[in-house]
């Protein structure tokens, strides 16, 4: 388990894929959507990176 914040888990996204339209506003509405496991750390959003990937991987299949 790897729990991060959001803009740090979207700079780890971005190092792997420079194109990727996955940004810091859109993790936050899956997270306020309920549709993304996370936790507040203070006043910080924070999320397991393993699980957001996962997450996206089954918000994929399911579009497609």
């Amino acid at each position: 388990m790897r729990i991060k914040t959001i803009p740090s888990i979207v700079s780890e996204i971005k190092a792997l894929d420079p194109s990727s339209a996955v940004g810091e506003s859109f993790l936050m509405a899956l997270a306020e959507s309920r549709q993304l496991p996370h936790t507040y750390h203070g006043n910080r959003l924070v999320a397991d990176a393993e699980a957001i990937a996962s997450t996206l991987n089954r918000l994929k299949k399911q579009n497609y």
